[in-house]
C-alpha cells in the first residue's frame, strides 16, 4: 500500500482542463496587457437615424399633403485618434448619415441630409479582462443640405427648414470595445448630435473595429 502511496506516478492532465487553463491564461494576458499610447485608426458602420419631422408639402396637383420622412438608413463613420494613456484619448471622424427622403409622388426628390466631422475628447474606463467603457463629447461640424422642394430658391431663400450650410452642433457618446491585442480592438458605439438652428438631431449606431500603431510589447506593465 505504502509502495503504491508514495510510488512516482506521472499524472497527465485532462484534455479539457487543459483548454480552460490555455483560455485563462489568454484572458489573463489580455487584461494585463493595455493597448498602449499612440495613434490609431477605425471605421464604424450601422444604422442612422435623423429626427427630422413632418412636413406639409405640395403635390403634383399643388394640394398639401402632410408627409412622413424615411429619417432611417446606413450610416458610417471614418475616425483617428490618439491615446495619451489607457483612459484619454482625442479623436477626429467624418460621419455619413442616410437623408431623409420625403415620399410625395412629385419627381422633385425632396430630401434634407447631413454629413458631419467631428473632434472629440473621448475617456476611458480600466480595462476589465478586455472590456473597456468610454464616454466621448466635442463638437461636429455638420453640412447641412435641402433638396427638391426644400431646396433654397430665389422666392424663399430659406427654403422650409432654413438655408443651407455648415453648423457647429455638440456631440456626445458612449460605447463599449473589447481588446483583441494591442494592435487590434472592435466596439459598439451610440452618438448624437444634438440639435440647434436648421440642424436637427442626428443619431448613430455602430459596430466597428480600430487599428492601434503601437509597439506590440509595449503594454500597460511593460512601459
Amino acid at each position: 500500500m505504502f509502495r503504491y502511496l508514495f510510488s512516482r506516478q506521472q499524472v497527465r492532465p485532462h484534455p479539457a482542463l487543459t483548454l480552460v487553463g490555455f483560455f485563462a491564461l489568454s484572458v489573463f494576458s489580455n487584461a494585463v496587457y493595455a493597448v498602449a499610447a499612440g495613434n490609431y485608426y477605425g471605421l464604424q458602420v450601422g444604422r442612422s437615424y435623423l429626427k427630422n419631422s413632418d412636413m406639409v408639402l405640395p403635390d403634383d396637383n399643388g394640394n398639401e399633403v402632410l408627409t412622413r420622412p424615411s429619417n432611417n438608413g446606413f450610416g458610417a463613420r471614418l475616425y483617428t485618434g490618439y491615446q495619451f494613456n489607457p483612459y484619454l484619448g482625442l479623436e477626429a471622424g467624418y460621419t455619413y448619415y442616410t437623408p431623409s427622403y420625403y415620399n410625395i409622388p412629385n419627381g422633385k426628390s425632396p430630401q434634407s441630409k447631413i454629413v458631419a466631422v467631428d473632434f472629440v475628447g473621448r475617456a476611458i474606463t480600466p480595462s476589465y479582462y478586455g472590456f473597456n467603457a468610454y464616454a466621448k463629447a466635442g463638437v461636429a461640424i455638420v453640412e447641412y443640405t435641402q433638396a427638391g422642394l426644400l431646396a433654397p430658391n430665389t422666392t424663399n431663400p430659406g427654403g422650409p427648414d432654413g438655408t443651407n450650410g455648415f453648423k457647429p452642433r455638440p456631440i456626445i457618446g458612449l460605447g463599449i470595445d473589447y481588446d483583441f491585442s494591442q494592435n487590434w480592438v472592435v466596439d459598439i458605439s451610440y452618438s448624437r448630435i444634438l440639435a440647434g438652428g436648421n440642424v436637427p438631431q442626428a443619431n448613430l449606431l455602430t459596430a466597428g473595429f480600430s487599428y492601434h500603431a503601437v509597439d506590440l510589447y509595449c503594454g500597460q506593465f511593460l512601459c
